[in-house]
């Protein structure tokens, strides 16, 4: 699944679900009032949200909740499986480097869900204080350390860079733009000289 893809099948009432529940769980939290450490805060969130997604996204057609290794995720059209994560400054995810977590890193198939669909994450990126949370976004990690793609959930759920509801061609991927690169590279690739 490409980027277009998935802004297609979360864009309007699903995107502006997925804020509601990541939001909502944070601020599940913070009406709680107890202090936590990093990783006890980020579980709570989790259970919060989670807890949030079973009344608010179970109630769209196509969404169904599975479980793989005690940990919730949500099938939606059997094209994409969701779960929720907190996110790094850099919109990557952290875990203990289990077979199960590298698997859903590289998008492998489990027994289950269906093997066509992408495994994605939905969650937050909390500001420089860790006091709020700055970004909402869906990502598709390509490997542990790098995403192919990063949604901005608020933005979409706002209608902004929401795909056309008829696309051209809805079968094939979007082309990737090719890359841009200074005149300096431009002259190393063509065999001219460096520049100064």
């Amino acid at each position: 699944m490409d980027e277009s893809q998935a802004r297609e099948l979360f864009a309007g009432d699903r995107a502006e679900a997925l804020v509601e529940v990541i939001e909502g769980g944070w601020a599940d939290m913070t009406e709680d009032g107890t202090p936590w450490r990093k990783t006890t805060r980020a579980n709570v969130v989790h259970d919060h949200t989670v807890r949030r997604a079973d009344a608010v996204l179970l109630g769209f057609d196509g969404v169904r909740r599975i479980e793989r290794h005690r940990i919730p995720m949500y099938v939606f059209d059997d094209r994409a499986v969701v779960r929720f994560k907190k996110h790094d400054g850099g919109l990557l995810t952290r875990n203990v480097l289990t077979r199960h977590q590298r698997d859903l890193a590289v998008q492998g198939v489990f027994p289950g869900i269906p093997s066509a669909a992408v495994h994605l994450c939905a969650g937050y990126r909390l500001d420089e204080a860790e006091a709020d949370i700055s970004d909402v976004v869906l990502t598709k990690s390509v490997t542990r350390t790098k995403n192919d793609w990063v949604i901005d959930l608020r933005e979409l759920a706002a209608g902004e860079m929401t795909p056309l509801a008829s696309p051209l061609f809805p079968d094939q991927p979007t082309p990737a733009l090719p890359k841009v690169g200074s005149p300096a590279e431009k002259k190393k690739t063509d065999g001219g000289p460096e520049a100064p």
